[in-house]
């Protein structure tokens, strides 16, 4: 009667604590000939006589529709002489008024347990009443059931496909992140292979030719040393260069090689003169603009 008591009070709206309770009314009691507006009356249904007719008529597997006419006439006599007489009779007022409500009372408006199916049949036993409370609860979890499906076939076909996704996502980040660092690491061995080995000759001939003329006009003992060091730097430039600009440095180093040799033997105590140092600086500005247009544009 647990269930029956928390439908009185308003706490359970679930459509299968209903039919729970309406299951243990025609189960437990006394009449076995139930009427809808007694379900009403007892249950304070939000839907009225309505939704006890629709839940009655919906679970045939439980209940009988309607009453014989002989047994409907039976109980319209009683209600008359005011033999058991339920609730909702009861509150109408008596003489011509409930007797024009119990008048009015077809076979239509009465079911029944299908278990209490004859006249007079006794309360249901409990093997009978659990039978039916566990067969609600089967439906209840396949009513549930049903309503979830849609979320769990979301879920079984979303879910993955997110985690597949993101699985893309990381794997693409993964490989962007690699094929940075391989630029990275390309560009930096080209840098070893390439432009560092240009920017070190390059540095090494110009710095060179600054020392052959140097020791022309103030070291002479060792301006073949420095002219050594002149070849050596052209020669670590050559494999860099096109064969006319290699031909081209080799002519302009042979000018100045004959150059700082002559510087060498009328080199003034003093210092170099004016028409020496002119003459280094537009060799050095010769080199200069050869070496960087072949190697760096």
């Amino acid at each position: 009667m647990h269930k029956v008591r928390e439908l009185r009070e308003g706490r359970n709206g679930d459509p299968f604590a209903i039919l729970s309770a309406i299951w243990i009314l025609a189960s437990n009691d006394e009449n076995p000939e139930m009427s809808y507006v007694g379900l009403h009356n007892r249950l304070c249904l939000d839907g009225g006589v309505d939704e006890a007719r629709r839940l009655v008529a919906e679970h045939r597997e439980l209940f009988r529709l309607t009453v014989p006419d002989d047994r409907l006439a039976e109980l319209k006599d009683n209600y008359l002489s005011g033999r058991s007489l339920p609730s909702w009779l009861r509150e109408a007022p008596e003489g011509i008024r409930r007797n024009e409500v119990i008048a009015r009372l077809t076979s239509d408006d009465f079911f029944r347990s299908q278990f209490r199916a004859e006249r007079n049949a006794p309360r249901s036993p409990i093997e009978i009443l659990n039978w039916g409370l566990q067969h609600i609860d089967r439906l209840r979890q396949s009513a549930l059931e049903a309503r979830d499906a849609p979320m769990r076939r979301w879920s079984s076909l979303w879910i993955p496909l997110l985690s597949t996704i993101i699985a893309l996502i990381a794997i693409m980040s993964t490989m962007y992140v690699q094929r940075q660092a391989s630029v990275d690491q390309r560009a930096l061995k080209e840098y070893e292979v390439g432009f560092r080995p240009k920017i070190e000759g390059y540095t090494r001939f110009l710095q060179s030719v600054s020392t052959s003329f140097e020791r022309a006009m103030n070291d002479r003992p060792h301006l073949r040393d420095a002219l050594n060091e002149l070849d050596l730097a052209a020669i670590q430039l050559e494999p860099f260069l096109v064969s006319d600009t290699r031909d081209r440095l080799k002519k302009s180093m042979q000018g100045f090689i004959d150059f700082c040799l002559q510087a060498k033997t009328t080199a003034s105590p003093v210092g170099a003169s004016d028409a020496a140092i002119d003459q280094f600086l537009r060799y050095r500005t010769e080199f200069r603009t050869t070496l960087y247009a072949a190697l760096f544009k």
